[in-house]
């Protein structure tokens, strides 16, 4: 449902609502096998690129929406793991500009 307009080195993808969920398809484009599916698409030595047609033939395994639903769940829960370290990471950058200040 969001609207946008891709500049045309970008390639939207449309999921069919209830045959594939967005973070299960995140989920698997981030693990060794997508990665591995990814590389087997890849065009150009310098330049990498997808074409739209190579994407369109790429493998993705297919899971019930229950296990793509579990899936989903566990690879938010990291999304929001990292958003709290990195919170904290800008939390702590910041307090070592007075390190030297309150302890000089």
């Amino acid at each position: 449902d969001i609207k946008a307009i891709l500049t045309g080195n970008l390639i939207a993808i449309r999921l069919k609502k209830g045959v594939v969920l967005s973070y299960y398809l995140k989920s698997f484009l981030d693990s060794e096998y997508g990665q591995s599916a990814i590389r087997s698409i890849q065009t150009g030595t310098t330049i990498i690129s997808i074409t739209p047609n190579n994407l369109k033939e790429m493998q993705i395994p297919l899971l019930s929406i229950d296990r793509q639903e579990k899936i989903s769940n566990i690879f938010k829960g990291k999304l929001e793991e990292i958003v709290v370290l990195l919170n904290k990471y800008e939390e702590i950058k910041k307090e070592m500009v007075y390190v030297y200040d309150k302890n000089a």
